[in-house]
């Protein structure tokens, strides 16, 4: 979050509080005549959501959109296509009239969530799943990292061999 905007929600004690449900904004012809390029409290998308939702100010930023209300922040994700569209605003002026579709925070973007918790879980579930299949197949996975891996040759082995005695 840009540190402006952290210090103004500070000053104005607004909560924070990261969309859980996308957003739809109908820019007009008079947003883009009324906004100013490279100003992300008045480009065209901040209009049209000043005009159409009441808030009491929008903040484009980059990746991020930022809805003011009288008692609340409420942080959006913008997607690639609306980012051209602010990238083509702020250098020639050139908007089209049109829907635009604001999306709401990943899960993975949340705070407390790392970006790779939900492939570590994938790769964990995965890494499970061998294991009951060699298992019920009667081979089991050998270690893949360390001495005895080197040792093995990383090849998987017959469980019956290992645990029939000799």
């Amino acid at each position: 979050m840009n540190e402006w905007l952290r210090q103004r929600m500070r000053r104005k004690k607004l909560a924070h509080v990261r969309a859980r449900a996308g957003l739809t904004l109908e820019v007009s012809a008079s947003d883009i005549a009324s906004a100013k390029p490279k100003d992300p409290q008045n480009c065209a998308f901040a209009c049209a959501v000043k005009r159409g939702m009441g808030a009491s100010a929008a903040y484009f930023i980059r990746t991020k959109a930022y809805v003011e209300f009288d008692d609340r922040v409420v942080e959006y994700e913008l997607p690639t296509s609306m980012q051209k569209e602010i990238v083509a605003f702020d250098r020639a002026k050139a908007m089209e009239p049109g829907v635009y579709d604001l999306k709401p925070i990943r899960n993975s973007k949340r705070p407390g969530t790392p970006k790779h918790e939900a492939s570590r879980k994938r790769q964990a579930r995965k890494r499970r799943r061998k294991k009951m299949a060699a298992a019920s197949r009667g081979t089991a996975p050998v270690a893949t990292r360390g001495k005895k891996a080197k040792r093995r040759g990383n090849r998987t082995a017959n469980i019956r061999t290992l645990v029939s005695p000799p």
